[in-house]
């Protein structure tokens, strides 16, 4: 009769897995809750994940994604970015502000209308900041690294918190700015489910911040 017994190598190796995704769902937890921190809270998971990148072959694995030209990754996410301009003019925000009350509060951005400086430093903020650390965070990091570490069956939830933390974030913009970038992270996330391209969604996320932050400038927001 034959026996199946685990070598002591097998055994270390399944040590070895479990440890580590211990450790990976710590590290999520972690960046989950401090993306959640209004203001400080991106800039703060900014630094942890790119000490992560330094030290982990498994997230710069998660962050990768299509095999496309960069310039074609940068065209569709512009074009992505233009059509979730309009949907959040004409549905999102309408339907935030029916829920959730007042207009989404924009008042803690500062006053930048017709003023020059202050409008080219919050660009440069809304594009370094909210175009790319935020896509690599809520998206690249907690939804590819997510789905990596738990597989398909965990995408419901990865989605669910990887946009309440995006939605969470935006907190100082009141409830209606709250449930409109909840429902923005949403589109982000499957956008990027679709496209598998960070490129991609760093574009459209900054296409989306250079109009709302240029409208501001003109008085047109």
């Amino acid at each position: 009769m034959q026996t199946s017994l685990a070598t002591p190598s097998t055994e270390a190796a399944v040590s070895y897995q479990v440890t580590r995704r211990r450790y990976s769902l710590w590290w999520l937890a972690i960046l989950a809750i401090v993306l959640a921190i209004p203001g400080a809270g991106v800039i703060l998971a900014s630094l942890i994940l790119l000490c992560l990148i330094t030290l982990s072959a498994a997230v710069r694995r998660a962050l990768s994604g299509s095999t496309q030209s960069r310039g074609r990754q940068c065209l569709e996410g512009v074009a992505a970015g233009l059509l979730l301009v309009a949907l959040s003019d004409l549905a999102i925000e309408p339907l935030a502000e029916w829920i959730g009350g007042p207009p989404v509060d924009l008042r803690a951005l500062g006053s930048i209308q017709g003023n020059l400086p202050a409008y080219l430093q919050l660009l440069a903020a809304g594009l370094l900041i909210g175009g790319v650390m935020e896509e690599l965070l809520f998206r690249g990091f907690l939804i590819g690294f997510g789905l990596r570490l738990f597989g398909r069956r965990a995408l419901l939830p990865v989605l669910i918190c990887s946009s309440l933390a995006f939605a969470l974030a935006h907190a100082y913009q009141g409830v209606s700015g709250v449930i409109s970038t909840g429902v923005t992270g949403l589109l982000l996330a499957l956008f990027w489910l679709w496209r598998r391209s960070i490129v991609s969604n760093i574009a459209a996320h900054m296409t989306v911040n250079a109009i709302g932050i240029t409208l501001l400038y003109l008085g047109l927001a």
